[in-house]
């Protein structure tokens, strides 16, 4: 039957439907994401939520896989959690109160942001800085310290998860190496867990050097606005804060230096042939 108006095809209109209901779906899990940050529990770690720790990651390994970004479907090891939850520490808004930082922060964290540079401003956080209530100016430095300080807790802790995924992540390809009927499909799901690993260690250490640029900016214009001899156990703080970063840690063993990208050393061709015209994964068949 000819429909007179193509909009009430019924087969059309079922897809319209469908498609309808999916950017509703999409718009709802992101006015989640967006609409707030992750919530933080004691110490800077994540507090469990469902929007952020289950809802939020699904949508935003959908959008990844649409932009045509590397997802895996490999379940997370122990380890690559908990360098998550370390890295989170590092990602968030610089000041607690910086909602619009933590809602961008957290939609590229879960993925469903493509990419933020240029999108966070450093100078945020002595914006909120002098529009919270102190009850004296040694109470604001003293917030800057204390800030400070508590990020450099967060280092070495970051940079030892980090060197022991990497370490796990040589391991996988070294065995991938020596195992090459393995198979196309977790060959795929491999590297593309090596580029989300890649990928989340470099964005933490972004934050750490975001973190130090804020904190230097505000560290100079209060000490012109309010100043106090706090303001040079602050630049001190800052200091420490620095060589922590380049040393990698209280063990003074950077991440790495120039790191190899694991994921490389992977082909990206998924069925690719091998001479003898078989594809990687064929099993072998004896005689």
């Amino acid at each position: 039957m000819k429909h007179i108006w193509p909009c009430l095809d019924p087969d059309r209109l079922l897809v319209s439907l469908r498609g309808i209901c999916r950017i509703g779906c999409i718009l709802l899990v992101s006015g989640l994401v967006v609409g707030c940050s992750r919530p933080t529990g004691d110490f800077g770690r994540t507090a469990p939520n469902v929007s952020h720790d289950q809802l939020a990651p699904a949508l935003g390994k959908a959008l990844a896989h649409r932009r045509e970004e590397p997802v895996s479907l490999f379940g997370r090891t122990d380890d690559e959690i908990t360098l998550e939850n370390l890295s989170w520490t590092i990602l968030r808004p610089v000041h607690s109160a910086d909602w619009v930082s933590g809602s961008l922060i957290e939609g590229r964290r879960t993925r469903v942001f493509p990419d933020i540079n240029g999108k966070l401003d450093f100078r945020a956080y002595l914006f909120w800085l002098r529009i919270e209530r102190f009850t004296s100016s040694e109470a604001r430095w003293n917030r800057v310290i204390d800030d400070i300080r508590a990020d450099q807790g967060a280092i070495t802790p970051f940079y030892e998860q980090a060197r022991l995924v990497y370490t796990v992540d040589q391991q996988r390809i070294a065995y991938l190496e020596q195992n090459p009927d393995i198979g196309p499909r977790y060959q795929k799901n491999t590297r593309a867990r090596l580029l989300e690993n890649e990928a989340l260690i470099q964005l933490a250490l972004d934050g750490l050097n975001f973190r130090y640029a804020a904190y230097d900016y505000a560290i100079k214009r209060l000490t012109v606005e309010f100043p106090s001899p706090r303001a040079i156990h602050a630049a001190e703080e800052l200091a420490r804060y620095a060589q922590l970063i380049e040393r990698g840690g209280e063990r003074g063993l950077p991440f790495i230096e120039n790191p190899e990208l694991l994921s490389s050393r992977i082909t990206h061709e998924d069925d690719k042939k091998k001479p003898d015209g078989k594809k990687d994964g064929d099993e072998t068949v004896r005689k």
